[in-house]
């Protein structure tokens, strides 16, 4: 007996837009700290040596605790996304908890880093201005990965990431990493690169 092609079933797995868009919000903020890394090296390199205030004082301790809280929260994610393959839903919640309150002492440490500059905005060659701009993209940044850890949280308490289907808790990751990444450029460009 032969079927037709309207008895036929094909079972696929419908695409995750979900997981499309968090990866293409991922490649926007990425874009969006390139271009102001890129700002600031291109305005750098045309002002000269007078770019940097030669009385500038850097909170470098602050700078480095930022760096390494950002990269404990990147092996954080990492360690609940592996907790999460292999269906440990303590280890879970426990890593995207404390990925998240490390991203709110990164955002934390950035806002002082911010307070204690002590830069007047209206300079003339615009360095205040980039650098405000870098530590304000560096809390966005920062913002979102904390916001990314208690989405996937709570996605996986609610089943809706799992073993079985861990795309949507790795996209969320993404942010943790870009953080991460976006801290450690600005930190380079800011701080080491003067």
């Amino acid at each position: 007996m032969a079927t037709t092609a309207a008895e036929v079933t094909v079972h696929h797995r419908p695409g995750n837009s979900a997981v499309l868009g968090t990866r293409a919000a991922v490649a926007a903020c990425a874009l969006f700290v390139a271009a102001l890394c890129g700002a600031y090296v291109a305005v750098r390199h045309g002002v000269g040596k007078e770019f940097v205030p030669t009385a500038m004082r850097f909170n470098n301790y602050a700078a480095v605790m930022t760096a390494a809280s950002a990269l404990l929260s990147s092996f954080v994610v990492e360690w609940a996304f592996v907790s999460l393959k292999v269906a440990q839903r303590r280890w879970v919640s426990g890593g995207y908890a404390l990925a998240a309150l490390l991203g709110v002492a990164a955002m934390n440490l950035v806002w002082l880093i911010g307070a204690k500059l002590g830069l007047a905005v209206n300079d003339v060659n615009g360095y205040a201005l980039l650098v405000y701009a870098l530590l304000a993209a560096a809390m966005v940044l920062f913002a979102m990965s904390v916001i990314s850890s208690v989405m996937n949280l709570i996605r996986c308490m609610g089943g809706h990431a799992s073993a079985t289907e861990p795309l949507l808790a790795r996209a969320g990751n993404s942010f943790v990493h870009l953080a991460s990444v976006g801290w450690l450029a600005v930190f380079a460009l800011i701080f080491l690169y003067k």
